[in-house]
């Protein structure tokens, strides 16, 4: 990161909210892993997976009360009978578009992969979601879907994860201004 440049890690109500506030012209979005594994993160963070669905909804409820849109419907999450999503897929997702559209597409991808997570509660683990969502905000979907698996993609995704430690980042959404949090 060079001085003066600014990394948001992202929550979805947050993204109004920094647009509202921030006047950055060179943002970087980087991904940051909330729940890495579908097997490793219910037990890791909550016990079993009905107490990690349980804990995030919770938290879902709390930010719907600081959304003026109220956009995220975390009793209709309840009702769903998959396995509570995790972050992997959606943020390669979001890098597979980076490469297509830089910052502006990563950040088209990230808030529409949130609507379908938080808004229309549809499994975002799932591959043809997130092929609905890219469909959606505009790459050539073909491309997306073959660099969604490229191994560029997933070097971009560890950098983020490296550069997201070493700035001890454990929490979104985050802002880090001139290196620092």
């Amino acid at each position: 990161m060079v001085e003066g440049e600014s990394r948001i890690y992202d929550a979805f109500p947050a993204t109004i909210a920094e647009k509202q506030f921030l006047s950055f012209q060179d943002r970087s979005r980087p991904s940051f892993i909330c729940i890495g594994s579908r097997a490793g993160w219910n037990c890791t963070n909550f016990g079993s997976k009905k107490q990690g669905k349980i804990e995030i909804l919770g938290h879902w409820r709390a930010a719907n009360e600081n959304d003026d849109e109220h956009r995220i419907h975390a009793e209709l999450m309840a009702k769903k009978d998959f396995d509570y999503p995790y972050s992997t897929p959606g943020l390669l997702a979001c890098k597979a578009a980076e490469l297509q559209g830089g910052n502006a597409m990563h950040e088209k991808m990230f808030n529409r992969i949130q609507k379908a997570h938080m808004t229309d509660c549809v499994n975002i683990a799932d591959f043809e979601v997130l092929k609905k969502c890219a469909a959606d905000v505009g790459p050539d979907v073909e491309q997306w879907a073959k660099d969604f698996r490229s191994d560029k993609v997933k070097q971009m995704f560890d950098e983020d994860l490296h550069l997201a430690y070493r700035y001890g980042v454990n929490s979104v959404p985050t802002l880090i201004a001139n290196g620092k949090i």
